[in-house]
């Protein structure tokens, strides 16, 4: 899978879990998301438009949880340089890591950012 693609699958992946498991936290306001990949910044600015299909996929479901979710993203592009995340998605490769909705719900509390729902 191309990186973009996974780029794209991860933040479709945590605003899914956050419309499902902390839909109040989101409702009314803007998430600012960084991405260090521009292809997956156009497509999202363009509400799923380009000539990567799967990635068109995508950046479409992440408008309809925009929707369900009643907030709305601003895409902030940041060179993969300045990218904090990069260290640790970039060890191995081989492995792709995800945080299950247990965890999720868990690192949401450890943050302050929810009450325990």
């Amino acid at each position: 899978m191309p990186d973009h693609l996974k780029e794209g699958e991860a933040l479709r992946a945590t605003l899914s879990m956050i419309v499902q498991e902390m839909p109040d936290l989101v409702q009314g306001k803007t998430l600012v998301c960084k991405v260090d990949n521009q292809v997956l910044k156009a497509v999202l600015e363009r509400k799923g438009t380009s000539h990567n299909l799967a990635l068109n996929h995508v950046g479409k479901q992440i408008y309809w949880l925009q929707e369900k979710g009643q907030f709305h993203i601003a895409v902030q592009y940041v060179e993969s340089k300045n990218n904090v995340s990069d260290e640790f998605t970039r060890q191995s490769p081989g492995i792709e890591a995800s945080l299950t909705s247990a965890f999720f719900k868990k690192s949401g509390i450890i943050w302050g950012l929810s009450n325990g729902i």
